[in-house]
Protein backbone atom coordinates (compact mmCIF):
# COMPACT_ATOMS: atom_id res chain seq x y z
CA UNK A 1 0.00 0.00 0.00
CA UNK A 2 1.59 3.16 -1.23
CA UNK A 3 2.09 6.43 1.32
CA UNK A 4 -0.69 7.82 -0.58
CA UNK A 5 -3.58 5.59 0.22
CA UNK A 6 -2.16 5.19 3.63
CA UNK A 7 -2.81 9.04 4.25
CA UNK A 8 -6.39 9.01 2.31
CA UNK A 9 -7.46 5.92 4.46
CA UNK A 10 -5.99 7.92 7.99
CA UNK A 11 -7.94 10.81 7.23
CA UNK A 12 -11.26 8.96 6.24
CA UNK A 13 -11.18 7.10 9.92
CA UNK A 14 -10.25 10.67 11.57
CA UNK A 15 -13.40 12.40 9.72
CA UNK A 16 -16.07 9.31 10.53
CA UNK A 17 -14.52 9.24 14.44
CA UNK A 18 -15.25 13.09 14.68
CA UNK A 19 -18.40 12.95 12.43
CA UNK A 20 -20.22 10.05 15.18
CA UNK A 21 -18.75 11.74 18.48
CA UNK A 22 -19.39 15.44 17.11
CA UNK A 23 -23.03 16.58 18.23
CA UNK A 24 -25.44 19.64 17.43
CA UNK A 25 -25.72 22.93 18.65
CA UNK A 26 -29.14 21.79 19.31
CA UNK A 27 -30.42 21.09 22.81
CA UNK A 28 -33.95 19.73 24.28
CA UNK A 29 -35.15 23.31 25.03
CA UNK A 30 -34.32 24.52 21.59
CA UNK A 31 -36.45 21.04 20.23
CA UNK A 32 -39.63 22.54 18.48
CA UNK A 33 -42.45 20.54 19.88
CA UNK A 34 -45.94 20.63 19.09
CA UNK A 35 -47.97 22.81 21.46
CA UNK A 36 -51.65 23.08 20.46
CA UNK A 37 -52.47 19.42 19.66
CA UNK A 38 -56.20 20.51 20.09
CA UNK A 39 -56.97 23.56 18.57
CA UNK A 40 -56.99 23.39 14.45
CA UNK A 41 -56.28 26.54 13.34
CA UNK A 42 -54.03 27.83 10.89
CA UNK A 43 -51.01 30.49 10.54
CA UNK A 44 -49.27 31.78 7.76
CA UNK A 45 -46.06 32.79 9.16
CA UNK A 46 -46.30 35.95 7.53
CA UNK A 47 -43.26 37.98 8.53
CA UNK A 48 -43.66 40.94 11.76
CA UNK A 49 -41.92 42.74 13.90
CA UNK A 50 -44.70 43.16 16.73
CA UNK A 51 -48.15 41.31 17.78
CA UNK A 52 -49.70 44.35 15.89
CA UNK A 53 -48.35 43.30 12.42
CA UNK A 54 -50.88 40.02 12.90
CA UNK A 55 -54.44 39.47 12.46
CA UNK A 56 -56.95 36.71 13.04
CA UNK A 57 -59.24 36.16 9.93
CA UNK A 58 -60.67 33.29 8.03
CA UNK A 59 -64.96 32.98 8.21
CA UNK A 60 -64.30 31.39 11.59
CA UNK A 61 -61.76 33.00 12.92
CA UNK A 62 -58.98 30.08 12.68
CA UNK A 63 -56.44 31.63 10.69
CA UNK A 64 -53.55 34.08 12.37
CA UNK A 65 -51.28 36.17 9.46
CA UNK A 66 -50.00 39.55 8.74
CA UNK A 67 -51.89 42.50 8.83
CA UNK A 68 -51.85 43.34 4.56
CA UNK A 69 -52.75 39.74 3.99
CA UNK A 70 -56.29 38.48 2.88
CA UNK A 71 -57.25 36.10 5.08
CA UNK A 72 -60.26 33.97 3.24
CA UNK A 73 -61.67 30.55 4.05
CA UNK A 74 -64.81 28.72 3.81
CA UNK A 75 -67.22 29.03 6.15
CA UNK A 76 -67.12 26.01 8.06
CA UNK A 77 -66.90 26.12 11.43
CA UNK A 78 -65.29 23.44 13.63
CA UNK A 79 -65.05 23.21 17.57
CA UNK A 80 -61.77 23.25 17.39
CA UNK A 81 -61.42 26.55 16.00
CA UNK A 82 -62.75 28.02 19.32
CA UNK A 83 -59.34 30.35 20.53
CA UNK A 84 -60.76 30.44 23.76
CA UNK A 85 -61.35 26.92 24.77
CA UNK A 86 -57.99 26.34 24.15
CA UNK A 87 -56.39 29.05 24.90
CA UNK A 88 -54.69 30.67 21.98
CA UNK A 89 -53.29 34.14 21.06
CA UNK A 90 -52.41 34.96 17.28
CA UNK A 91 -48.76 36.75 17.74
CA UNK A 92 -45.82 37.70 16.67
CA UNK A 93 -43.18 34.77 17.51
CA UNK A 94 -40.11 34.57 16.06
CA UNK A 95 -40.60 37.42 13.63
CA UNK A 96 -43.88 35.42 12.08
CA UNK A 97 -47.65 35.78 12.76
CA UNK A 98 -48.44 32.24 14.28
CA UNK A 99 -50.86 30.86 16.90
CA UNK A 100 -49.75 29.93 20.53
CA UNK A 101 -51.06 28.73 23.63
CA UNK A 102 -51.22 32.02 26.37
CA UNK A 103 -49.18 30.16 29.23
CA UNK A 104 -51.53 33.24 31.67
CA UNK A 105 -53.06 31.27 34.55
CA UNK A 106 -56.78 32.14 33.94
CA UNK A 107 -57.78 35.07 35.69
CA UNK A 108 -61.44 35.88 37.20
CA UNK A 109 -63.64 38.68 35.04
CA UNK A 110 -66.15 41.05 36.55
CA UNK A 111 -69.66 40.91 35.40
CA UNK A 112 -70.46 43.34 32.44
CA UNK A 113 -73.74 44.68 33.57
CA UNK A 114 -74.74 46.84 30.58
CA UNK A 115 -77.88 47.09 28.73
CA UNK A 116 -78.11 47.32 24.80
CA UNK A 117 -77.56 50.58 23.19
CA UNK A 118 -81.42 51.64 22.68
CA UNK A 119 -82.24 52.03 18.66
CA UNK A 120 -82.68 56.35 18.34
CA UNK A 121 -85.97 57.39 16.88
CA UNK A 122 -85.50 58.56 13.64
CA UNK A 123 -85.77 62.14 12.61
CA UNK A 124 -89.38 63.24 11.98
CA UNK A 125 -88.02 65.36 8.83
CA UNK A 126 -86.24 62.19 7.54
CA UNK A 127 -88.33 61.32 4.24
CA UNK A 128 -88.49 56.83 3.33
CA UNK A 129 -86.50 57.44 0.42
CA UNK A 130 -83.57 59.78 0.19
CA UNK A 131 -82.40 61.21 -2.82
CA UNK A 132 -79.32 58.97 -3.00
CA UNK A 133 -82.03 56.04 -3.09
CA UNK A 134 -81.82 54.49 0.13
CA UNK A 135 -84.78 53.16 1.23
CA UNK A 136 -85.79 53.54 5.39
CA UNK A 137 -88.31 50.88 6.58
CA UNK A 138 -89.40 50.75 10.41
CA UNK A 139 -91.13 48.04 12.02
CA UNK A 140 -91.97 47.67 15.51
CA UNK A 141 -88.86 45.48 15.94
CA UNK A 142 -86.35 47.28 13.29
CA UNK A 143 -85.37 49.94 11.23
CA UNK A 144 -83.41 49.11 8.02
CA UNK A 145 -81.81 51.14 5.53
CA UNK A 146 -81.78 49.83 1.72
CA UNK A 147 -78.95 50.61 -0.86
CA UNK A 148 -79.75 51.43 -4.34
CA UNK A 149 -78.73 48.77 -6.64
CA UNK A 150 -74.78 49.09 -6.85
CA UNK A 151 -72.41 47.17 -9.54
CA UNK A 152 -69.16 45.62 -8.61
CA UNK A 153 -66.40 44.31 -10.51
CA UNK A 154 -64.57 40.56 -9.23
CA UNK A 155 -62.17 41.24 -6.63
CA UNK A 156 -62.92 45.39 -6.44
CA UNK A 157 -63.08 46.96 -2.71
CA UNK A 158 -66.46 48.68 -3.53
CA UNK A 159 -66.86 51.19 -0.61
CA UNK A 160 -70.76 51.92 0.33
CA UNK A 161 -71.25 54.72 2.99
CA UNK A 162 -74.58 55.02 4.18
CA UNK A 163 -75.75 58.76 4.58
CA UNK A 164 -75.05 60.17 7.85
CA UNK A 165 -78.88 61.02 8.66
CA UNK A 166 -79.62 57.07 9.01
CA UNK A 167 -76.25 55.62 9.15
CA UNK A 168 -74.21 56.95 12.03
CA UNK A 169 -77.09 58.46 13.89
CA UNK A 170 -79.93 55.46 13.41
CA UNK A 171 -78.18 51.92 12.06
CA UNK A 172 -75.00 52.62 13.73
CA UNK A 173 -73.38 51.16 10.56
CA UNK A 174 -71.67 54.02 8.63
CA UNK A 175 -69.45 51.96 5.47
CA UNK A 176 -69.42 48.50 4.36
CA UNK A 177 -66.55 47.87 1.82
CA UNK A 178 -67.81 44.57 -0.46
CA UNK A 179 -65.32 42.48 -2.20
CA UNK A 180 -66.63 39.97 -4.28
CA UNK A 181 -65.43 36.57 -6.11
CA UNK A 182 -67.14 37.47 -9.06
CA UNK A 183 -68.66 40.56 -11.01
CA UNK A 184 -72.33 41.17 -9.81
CA UNK A 185 -74.76 43.77 -8.88
CA UNK A 186 -75.95 44.34 -5.42
CA UNK A 187 -78.77 45.51 -3.11
CA UNK A 188 -77.46 45.62 0.85
CA UNK A 189 -79.89 46.17 3.41
CA UNK A 190 -78.83 47.40 7.05
CA UNK A 191 -81.34 46.26 10.03
CA UNK A 192 -80.90 47.18 13.59
CA UNK A 193 -82.82 45.48 16.31
CA UNK A 194 -85.09 46.87 18.85
CA UNK A 195 -85.08 43.81 20.41
CA UNK A 196 -83.43 40.63 19.76
CA UNK A 197 -85.11 37.98 17.76
CA UNK A 198 -85.97 34.59 19.29
CA UNK A 199 -83.76 33.18 16.84
CA UNK A 200 -80.34 34.58 17.21
CA UNK A 201 -78.42 32.87 20.27
CA UNK A 202 -76.53 34.99 23.22
CA UNK A 203 -73.06 36.13 23.08
CA UNK A 204 -71.64 33.61 26.10
CA UNK A 205 -69.03 35.82 28.01
CA UNK A 206 -70.43 39.11 26.57
CA UNK A 207 -73.02 42.19 26.58
CA UNK A 208 -74.49 42.34 23.33
CA UNK A 209 -74.60 46.45 22.84
CA UNK A 210 -76.45 46.76 19.27
CA UNK A 211 -77.62 43.71 16.91
CA UNK A 212 -77.40 44.02 13.00
CA UNK A 213 -78.73 42.20 9.88
CA UNK A 214 -76.84 43.16 6.65
CA UNK A 215 -78.22 40.93 4.05
CA UNK A 216 -76.90 41.02 -0.40
CA UNK A 217 -79.52 40.74 -2.95
CA UNK A 218 -77.54 39.97 -5.59
CA UNK A 219 -78.32 39.79 -9.25
CA UNK A 220 -75.56 36.71 -9.80
CA UNK A 221 -74.75 34.38 -6.40
CA UNK A 222 -71.35 34.74 -5.58
CA UNK A 223 -68.92 34.68 -2.24
CA UNK A 224 -68.52 38.53 -0.54
CA UNK A 225 -65.86 39.57 2.06
CA UNK A 226 -65.10 42.78 3.38
CA UNK A 227 -65.40 45.55 6.18
CA UNK A 228 -67.90 47.03 8.04
CA UNK A 229 -67.49 50.03 10.15
CA UNK A 230 -69.58 50.84 13.02
CA UNK A 231 -70.24 54.06 14.73
CA UNK A 232 -71.15 54.05 18.62
CA UNK A 233 -72.32 57.09 20.87
CA UNK A 234 -69.63 58.15 23.53
CA UNK A 235 -72.50 59.01 25.85
CA UNK A 236 -74.25 55.59 25.55
CA UNK A 237 -70.69 53.87 27.29
CA UNK A 238 -70.60 55.88 30.00
CA UNK A 239 -67.24 56.11 30.14
CA UNK A 240 -66.65 52.59 29.50
CA UNK A 241 -63.51 51.76 27.28
CA UNK A 242 -63.89 51.79 24.30
CA UNK A 243 -61.28 49.12 23.44
CA UNK A 244 -63.32 46.73 25.27
CA UNK A 245 -65.75 47.03 22.02
CA UNK A 246 -65.31 43.61 19.46
CA UNK A 247 -67.19 42.93 16.76
CA UNK A 248 -69.06 39.25 16.14
CA UNK A 249 -71.02 37.91 13.34
CA UNK A 250 -73.17 34.89 13.32
CA UNK A 251 -71.92 31.79 11.86
CA UNK A 252 -73.85 28.16 11.80
CA UNK A 253 -75.51 29.73 14.71
CA UNK A 254 -72.31 30.32 16.68
CA UNK A 255 -71.12 33.42 17.67
CA UNK A 256 -67.77 34.17 16.28
CA UNK A 257 -65.64 37.37 17.06
CA UNK A 258 -64.16 39.32 14.09
CA UNK A 259 -60.91 41.33 13.68
CA UNK A 260 -61.71 44.75 14.93
CA UNK A 261 -60.29 47.76 15.04
CA UNK A 262 -60.96 51.15 17.26
CA UNK A 263 -60.57 54.08 14.77
CA UNK A 264 -60.77 56.51 17.40
CA UNK A 265 -63.24 59.65 18.47
CA UNK A 266 -65.19 61.60 16.29
CA UNK A 267 -68.53 64.01 16.66
CA UNK A 268 -69.34 62.33 19.83
CA UNK A 269 -68.63 58.64 18.33
CA UNK A 270 -66.37 56.09 18.75
CA UNK A 271 -65.63 54.28 15.32
CA UNK A 272 -64.64 50.56 15.03
CA UNK A 273 -64.01 48.41 11.52
CA UNK A 274 -63.83 45.07 11.42
CA UNK A 275 -63.09 42.45 8.98
CA UNK A 276 -65.70 40.17 7.74
CA UNK A 277 -65.35 37.06 5.24
CA UNK A 278 -69.74 37.11 4.47
CA UNK A 279 -72.65 39.05 5.69
CA UNK A 280 -75.04 37.67 7.98
CA UNK A 281 -76.23 38.89 11.58
CA UNK A 282 -73.56 41.00 13.33
CA UNK A 283 -73.41 42.38 16.58
CA UNK A 284 -71.20 44.92 18.73
CA UNK A 285 -70.56 43.62 22.56
CA UNK A 286 -68.63 44.46 25.07
CA UNK A 287 -66.03 42.11 26.75
CA UNK A 288 -65.40 41.80 30.29
CA UNK A 289 -63.20 43.35 32.34
CA UNK A 290 -60.10 41.88 33.08
CA UNK A 291 -59.09 42.14 36.89
CA UNK A 292 -55.25 40.94 37.17
CA UNK A 293 -54.58 38.04 40.07
CA UNK A 294 -51.60 38.87 41.51
CA UNK A 295 -49.09 36.31 41.43
CA UNK A 296 -47.43 35.09 45.41
CA UNK A 297 -44.14 35.94 45.14
CA UNK A 298 -41.72 32.52 45.70
CA UNK A 299 -39.11 32.51 48.18
CA UNK A 300 -35.34 31.66 46.36
CA UNK A 301 -33.84 29.27 48.68
CA UNK A 302 -30.46 30.64 49.81
CA UNK A 303 -27.45 28.62 48.26
CA UNK A 304 -23.90 29.12 48.61
CA UNK A 305 -23.35 28.77 44.87
CA UNK A 306 -26.55 28.43 42.04
CA UNK A 307 -26.66 24.47 41.21
CA UNK A 308 -25.36 24.31 37.02
CA UNK A 309 -27.72 22.70 34.97
CA UNK A 310 -26.38 20.60 32.21
CA UNK A 311 -27.73 20.97 28.81
CA UNK A 312 -28.28 17.25 27.08
CA UNK A 313 -26.83 17.51 23.66
CA UNK A 314 -28.68 15.94 20.92
CA UNK A 315 -26.08 13.70 18.56
CA UNK A 316 -26.52 14.12 15.31
CA UNK A 317 -28.58 11.77 13.52
CA UNK A 318 -27.28 8.50 11.32
CA UNK A 319 -23.64 8.93 12.24
CA UNK A 320 -23.49 5.51 14.11
CA UNK A 321 -24.52 4.07 11.12
CA UNK A 322 -22.10 6.15 9.08
CA UNK A 323 -19.15 4.98 11.46
CA UNK A 324 -19.94 1.52 10.60
CA UNK A 325 -20.18 1.88 7.08
CA UNK A 326 -16.75 3.73 6.86
CA UNK A 327 -15.32 1.38 8.73
CA UNK A 328 -16.31 -1.63 7.16
CA UNK A 329 -14.97 -0.14 3.60
CA UNK A 330 -11.94 0.83 5.06
CA UNK A 331 -11.33 -3.05 6.61
CA UNK A 332 -11.87 -4.09 2.97
CA UNK A 333 -9.83 -2.39 1.60
CA UNK A 334 -6.77 -3.37 3.87
CA UNK A 335 -7.65 -6.59 3.38
CA UNK A 336 -7.27 -6.19 -0.55
CA UNK A 337 -4.06 -4.68 -0.05
CA UNK A 338 -2.15 -7.38 1.90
Amino acid sequence: MGIGEKTFLCLLLIASTFLASGESNLTKSDVVQPTLPEFCGNSTFAECKEDADCKIGGCSGEICGGIRENLVSICVYKDCYNREKFNVQCRCVNNRCQWVQSMQTPIPITPVPVTPIPVPPIPPDLPRKLPTGEEIVATRTSISVISPKISISAKEEKVYMIPEKVGRNVTSVTSITLIPAESTEVKISVERFKEIPPDVPKIQGMAMLILFDIRLEMTKVTSVGGKVEFAVPIEALKGIDPKRIVALRLVDNKWIELSTRFLGEKNGYYHFLAETQGFSYFALALKPEVTPTPTPEKEIPKTSEPEKTEKKKIGIPGFNLTLAIVSFAVLILLRRKK
